[in-house]
């Protein structure tokens, strides 16, 4: 693919947005980083009012959650009258700009989304908040985009699944996308039954306490105030779910607890073997080489080293982890930007001239509803 040359946003005039299983991120093309991220939820909890990446909290309110709260689940829409709502808050609330008034909207979508999920998205886009013109791009070939390549395997763990995509020149290689639950919700789950903790303030002592090999016993503060320690066992402990070869198994519906395993429970350093397996051989060397990173999961302490540790066990052929893993060397500028890779690539797609000619205008879309699958990627 030709990507072009980056061109003028005209002062944001598309609207990026990446919603996920935990959480939105959304903000204008050109820009560095999404204007706000917030918790993916709709529910009885307040506005969460500009919360923005350059360094606002994330974890929701005190509320408790259920996945219930949640429109979208492992990458698929469970609830579309909730994610309107949500798209809606997001729009008015959080960028106080909303497509009707002129923006285009390149939608991250997650790898391996059903044609009819796209096609509701759409019409929800065009119909009910009334864009002018949208774009489907692939979440992982964004986030590739967002380290300098084209081409490499993207391993996005997120919140309630990882995913394992090859990307060749910009396009995800669909039969080669392998996922599992081993996933941030997973690594929380544990660190709530170890220390007695609802999700929230589970997910909350996560980030600020877990780390691979963790050294020594630290405090965290909850978002009630509430001070709690985390031994360096509980700290180590509950990552190391992510690579155990044992079965971890799901989050139940309150996602505090794990429940019997599910369909695919591979850790993380199989999830990429196994993909990179099904891809052309030609191509396993280059792919292996270039495995990046992506998602909140992956900004854990020691990840990139311990994944880095485990591939170069696991594999026949040298690997390496972008942006860096045990010894190796890190790459200048990815290493913050991998929270939100997705949202950081669709913002650099979004400025390229290559743009204008891939997105789908209403009018478009009303002669032919098939075109937002013509050209998406």
């Amino acid at each position: 693919m030709v990507y072009g040359q980056f061109h003028d946003c005209d002062a944001g005039s598309t609207i990026i947005l990446d919603v996920g299983s935990s959480s939105v991120k959304a903000g204008f093309c050109g820009e560095d980083l999404p204007r706000a991220v917030f918790p993916a939820r709709v529910g009885d909890q307040p506005t969460h009012k500009k919360r923005s990446a350059r360094g606002m909290p994330e974890s929701a309110e005190a509320t408790p959650a259920t996945r219930r709260d949640f429109p979208v689940r492992d990458g698929a829409v469970a609830g579309w009258e909730r994610l309107g709502k949500l798209l809606e808050l997001t729009f008015t609330e959080e960028l106080e700009a909303t497509p009707e008034q002129g923006y285009a909207v390149l939608v991250a979508e997650a790898p391996g989304a059903k044609e009819e999920q796209r096609e509701r998205m759409a019409r929800l886009l065009f119909e009910t908040l009334k864009a002018p013109a949208v774009c489907f791009y692939n979440a992982a070939a964004l986030s590739l985009f967002a380290s300098g390549r084209t081409r490499g395997l993207v391993l996005d763990v997120g919140a309630s699944v990882s995913k394992a995509v090859p990307v060749f020149e910009g396009f995800g290689i669909a039969h080669a996308l392998t996922t599992s639950k081993r996933a941030g919700a997973v690594v929380s789950a544990v660190l709530a039954e170890n220390m007695g903790l609802g999700h929230d303030d589970a997910r909350h002592a996560k980030e600020k306490a877990c780390a691979f090999g963790a050294p020594e016993d630290v405090e965290v503060e909850l978002p009630d105030g509430t001070v709690v320690s985390v031994d360096a066992a509980a700290r180590a402990l509950a990552p190391e779910a992510l690579f155990e070869d044992r079965e971890v198994g799901e989050v139940d519906e309150d996602c505090t607890s794990l429940t019997r395993p599910g369909d695919d429970d591979r850790n993380l350093q199989t999830l990429v073997a196994s993909s990179l397996q099904l891809c052309d051989k030609d191509l396993q060397v280059e792919f292996a080489e270039n495995v990046v990173l992506a998602g909140g999961t992956t900004m854990l302490p020691g990840f990139c080293g311990r994944l880095q540790n485990e591939l170069e066990r696991g594999l026949s052929h040298r690997a390496r982890c972008v942006p860096g893993g045990a010894g190796g060397p890190a790459e200048r500028g990815y290493t913050k930007q991998r929270k939100h890779a997705a949202w950081v690539g669709g913002s650099l797609f979004a400025s390229l001239e290559t743009f204008e000619h891939i997105k789908v205008t209403k009018r478009e879309w009303e002669d032919d509803e098939e075109a937002v699958h013509k050209r998406s990627f």
